[in-house]
């Protein structure tokens, strides 16, 4: 998985500001945020204050058959009483549009961040006689790298075909976390039945692959789906969106993992994995802060 270099983000945007073609806004970007656990914790929880500053730079070209939006945000997190976790964090956002012809559109996008993640690390400290649980704040961190490209065409006054190809990837620093890779292909065909309502359908197949971390050997899964979609415009700035349908998975290994969409993230759970408690027998205990419910010896 980590020969899975980034490439979205440098061939889409490596060129995309023309000399002196944009306009240039410099921010500043400042919040205070209060979390009542900050490490997560099932107990013990910890609450604190955080300030969160940093330069936001925009470069905007909203004009003409070309046209783009990109963004750069380089945010520092300080906390006012836990130690040792304050960390830069770096984002990146951007988004053109290129009207081919009268009927055709290109638009490309792409969201790439260089975060962390806040954890807990458990350390037993003693002599053997007498231990002592010790949990140490951390930050993991995390890069992630969503890009889309997509075609739009009218084939006619009514009736609109989409095409369109996305890539997620997520890379954890910790060998014990699973990379995943996800990239989807989909067509959609829709009709506008009036001046607010759309209505279509459409195909979609993803595949999603998880690198080896720890025991977990590398794992895929295939998504394949039909859906139908409704659009409903409310008022200029404001729309209702509905899309589903039936969908088959085709995992690699079906009998050794199960796959569940969790937020921007796919859990992956082993179905074997097993500890021994305190009195010999075998239970499952997973750890506080994985995100893909795995386990710890």
């Amino acid at each position: 998985m980590h020969r899975h270099v980034l490439a979205t983000l440098a061939l889409l945007y490596g060129a995309v500001l023309p000399a002196g073609a944009a306009e240039f806004i410099p921010g500043w970007n400042s919040e205070v945020v209060w979390n009542s656990n900050v490490l997560s914790l099932e107990s013990g929880a910890e609450s604190d204050f955080s300030f969160r500053n940093g330069p936001v730079l925009r470069f905007l070209e909203p004009q003409g058959d070309f046209t783009y939006d990109v963004n750069y945000r380089l945010t520092y997190e300080a906390f006012t009483r836990l130690n040792g976790i304050n960390e830069f964090d770096q984002y990146f956002n951007a988004q053109s549009a290129w009207r081919v012809t009268p009927t055709t559109t290109l638009s490309l996008s792409d969201d790439f961040a260089y975060t962390s993640s806040l954890n807990a690390i458990f350390q037993q400290i003693g002599t053997g006689v007498t231990e002592v649980s010790v949990v140490s704040p951390t930050r993991e961190r995390i890069t992630v790298n969503s890009g889309r490209v997509g075609v739009t065409h009218r084939l006619g006054p009514l009736w609109q075909l989409s095409v369109s190809g996305d890539n997620q990837y997520y890379n954890y620093q910790n060998d014990l976390e699973s990379d995943s890779l996800s990239t989807t292909g989909s067509v959609q065909l829709t009709r506008g039945f009036s001046p607010r309502l759309v209505a279509g359908g459409g195909a979609r197949i993803q595949r999603q692959e998880f690198a080896e971390a720890g025991a977990i050997p590398d794992r895929g899964t295939t998504f394949y789906q039909g859906f139908g979609v409704l659009q409903y415009a409310i008022s200029p700035t404001l729309s209702f969106v509905a899309q589903g349908g039936p969908a088959y998975a085709v995992p690699d290994q079906p009998e050794a993992i199960s796959v569940q969409p969790a937020a921007a993230y796919v859990r992956v759970v082993p179905s074997t994995c097993k500890l021994k408690g305190p009195d010999g027998r075998p239970v499952f205990r997973p750890t506080t802060k994985d995100r893909f419910g795995g386990c710890t010896p």
